[in-house]
C-alpha cells in the first residue's frame, strides 16, 4: 500500500456569519504561507477581553503560517437604533454653560455638533460571559471549516504536481535511449580521430 503524502494549501481565506443571542457577528479566517505560526486578531473593542482565549483557540489547531483572524459585530435593524447618552450629554451642556459664562461673546450650541461629540451614543451593552462559550465554539467550527478548504486545496495542489512529476518522468525515460545513443555516436567519433591522428603521425 503506498502511503499517499498529504498537502495542505497555505494560502486561505475563509467567511463565517454567526447568530449569537441578539449579536449578528462575521468571523473571518485568512492565511499566508509563513515559516512559522503569526496570528494578528482584529475585532471591536468589546471583545479585546477574550483575545487570549481567541488566540489560544487558533494557535490549538493552527501551527504555521500569517493568520489574520476578524471578528466583528455586523449591523442589524435593531443595532441601528440609536440610543442618546443623556447623562453624557448633560455634562457636555453643562461644560458648554459653563464656557458661555466665562465667555465675552457666547454662542449657542447646534444640536449636530452635539451628535458630533465622543460617546453621545451609547454602545451596545455585550456580556462575555453568555457569549463566550458559543464565540469560542464558532471560531471552532470556522476552523474545522478553513482545514477542510486547506485539504481540499491540497489535495488539488498535490494532483497537479503529481501530473507534472509524471510527465518530467516520461521525458527523462524517452530522452534515455536518446542519450545512448549520442554517447556511442561520441565515443565513435573520437575513437575515429585518435585513429586518424595516430595514421597521421
Amino acid at each position: 500500500h503506498e502511503n499517499k503524502i498529504m498537502i495542505y494549501s497555505m494560502t486561505k481565506k475563509k467567511k463565517k456569519t454567526i447568530q449569537i443571542n441578539s449579536l449578528l457577528l462575521q468571523m473571518e479566517l485568512k492565511s499566508v504561507n509563513h515559516r512559522f505560526v503569526d496570528i494578528t486578531i482584529k475585532s471591536n473593542e468589546e471583545f479585546r477581553p477574550l483575545e487570549n482565549t481567541l488566540r489560544t483557540a487558533l494557535s490549538d489547531e493552527i501551527t504555521r503560517g500569517k493568520i489574520d483572524f476578524k471578528c466583528f459585530i455586523k449591523d442589524t435593524p435593531e443595532q441601528k437604533q440609536l440610543v442618546l447618552n443623556e447623562h453624557l450629554l448633560n455634562q457636555y451642556l453643562g461644560l458648554a454653560q459653563k464656557i458661555n459664562t466665562l465667555s465675552n461673546n457666547p454662542a449657542p450650541i447646534a444640536a449636530i455638533e452635539l451628535l458630533a461629540l465622543p460617546g453621545i451614543f451609547q454602545q451596545q451593552n455585550i456580556d462575555l460571559d453568555t457569549i463566550q462559550q458559543d464565540l469560542i465554539a464558532a471560531l471552532k467550527t470556522l476552523l474545522s471549516e478553513y482545514k477542510a478548504t486547506q485539504a481540499t486545496e491540497g489535495e488539488k495542489l498535490f494532483n497537479i504536481i503529481s501530473e507534472r512529476l509524471k510527465a518530467i518522468t516520461q521525458i527523462v525515460t524517452e530522452a534515455i535511449p536518446l542519450l545512448d545513443d549520442l554517447i556511442d555516436d561520441y565515443k565513435e567519433r573520437s575513437k575515429q580521430r585518435l585513429i586518424e591522428a595516430i595514421g597521421e603521425s
